[in-house]
């Protein structure tokens, strides 16, 4: 929710969700480092992705366009 208020306020979601992923990384569950994985899509349509863990993949497909995809 935090990610999307930030998207109301004006920020991009890619970089709405590397500020989330950054704060869930400063986390610890147990004797682990918290991981975050987030894909944003704007109102707009604009996406955004991002992660703090060792491998997220994902698409993103808009009608015809090709779809999008990574492993990042």
């Amino acid at each position: 929710y935090a990610a999307l208020d930030r998207i109301r306020e004006g920020l991009s979601p890619d970089a709405a969700a590397d500020e989330l992923c950054a704060r869930v990384a400063t986390q610890r569950i147990g004797d682990a480092d918290a991981t975050c994985g987030i894909i944003l899509i704007s109102p707009a349509g604009d996406v955004g992705v991002a992660h703090r863990s060792p491998h997220m993949s994902w698409a993103v497909a808009r009608g015809e366009a090709p779809v999008e995809a990574g492993l990042q």
